[in-house]
């Protein structure tokens, strides 16, 4: 069922090629937001009711990865309206690590952003009222938190919040996109509301202490005194596929 401009539900079968019919074990729920397979391996990640679950195997029985999913106030994994019409442009808000041990997820809570409601027209003889979390010019946006899932043990997931560079946590800000770099390695983007600084963070992955640490040297930040960074959308970073590196085997990041 088609709900914004990218975003839909939809109901899912899985079907295995080798034995040529359908898994009907712990088979898919009705109504999917969003549904992944991982990279490699037979992973599989899918969101209901603005919740996150994860598959090791098509037939297991799913683990959830978020439980704070709410109906216009929390999602997890998949952008509100704002953030899917005006920033991503598209339906998810989820990304595999390469070797499919992470997930990278967004939470946006939208509990504070005013809401605006209008009748829609449909084939029932009485039209029905939607209800969108607007925000406006001044009112409170939805704020945004990054987490990544460690999934590489079935039956044990491991939860990590990523920080916020301290040039943008102090006033209102938007996260604009997430890259994976290497195996434990991804960029996140970070924008002021008011667009005129940007900071792109690098996060490793420390195995001892089952953290991600974004140091604030390995941080890229660009301002504007005269405008906005970019024109509509931010400008995404673009990493080499080469042997270039210039920090802990890290591929270059052209400028």
């Amino acid at each position: 069922m088609k709900q914004w401009r990218y975003s839909y539900t939809a109901s899912y079968h899985i079907y295995d090629i080798g034995n040529g019919e359908f898994i009907t074990e712990n088979e898919l729920p009705p109504n999917v937001q969003y549904i992944s397979w991982s990279p490699v391996d037979h992973k599989l990640v899918y969101i209901v009711d603005n919740d996150i679950y994860l598959k090791h195997e098509p037939h297991e029985s799913p683990i959830r990865l978020s439980s704070s999913g709410k109906l216009n106030k929390v999602y997890n994994g998949i952008p509100d309206w704002v953030y899917e019409e005006e920033l991503f442009g598209t339906k998810y808000a989820t990304w595999w690590s390469p070797n499919a041990k992470f997930i990278a997820y967004l939470q946006f809570n939208d509990t504070d952003v005013p809401v605006i409601e209008y009748s829609y027209y449909g084939e029932d003889q009485y039209p029905k009222t939607i209800s969108i979390p607007y925000p406006k010019a001044g009112a409170k946006n939805p704020t945004i938190k990054l987490f990544i899932v460690k999934i590489d043990v079935p039956g044990s997931v491991s939860t990590v919040q990523v920080s916020v560079p301290s040039m943008i946590n102090s006033s209102d800000y938007y996260l604009t996109w997430v890259t994976w770099i290497l195996d434990e390695r991804l960029s996140v983007q970070w924008l002021t509301r008011s667009q005129n600084i940007s900071v792109i963070s690098l996060c490793d992955f420390e195995e001892n202490s089952n953290r991600w640490n974004c140091p604030k040297k390995m941080e890229h930040l660009e301002t504007s005194e005269t405008g906005w960074i970019g024109v509509f959308f931010t400008s995404l970073p673009v990493y080499t596929s080469d042997s270039l590196s210039n920090h802990n085997n890290s591929p270059t990041l052209p400028l």
